[in-house]
C-alpha cells in the first residue's frame, strides 16, 4: 500500500478510537444506549472530517 493509503487507514482508525470514547463517555454520564451510539457517530464524522481536511492541506493526501 502506499503511503497516501497508510496516512488513510491511520485517520480512520483514529476517527473510529474518537468516537469509541465519546460513546463510552455518553454512557457512563448516564445518556441511554441510543444517545450514546449517536454520539459516537458524530464523533465519528466529526474525527474524520477534520482528519481528511488537516492531512489534505498539509499536502499528504
Amino acid at each position: 500500500m502506499h503511503k497516501k493509503g497508510w496516512i488513510l487507514v491511520v485517520v480512520v482508525l483514529s476517527s473510529v478510537i474518537v468516537a469509541l470514547i465519546a460513546g463510552i463517555l455518553a454512557r457512563l454520564g448516564g445518556g441511554t444506549y441510543v444517545g450514546a451510539v449517536q454520539s459516537g457517530g458524530a464523533s465519528f464524522g466529526a474525527a474524520l472530517t477534520l482528519g481528511i481536511l488537516i492531512t489534505t492541506a498539509l499536502g499528504a493526501l
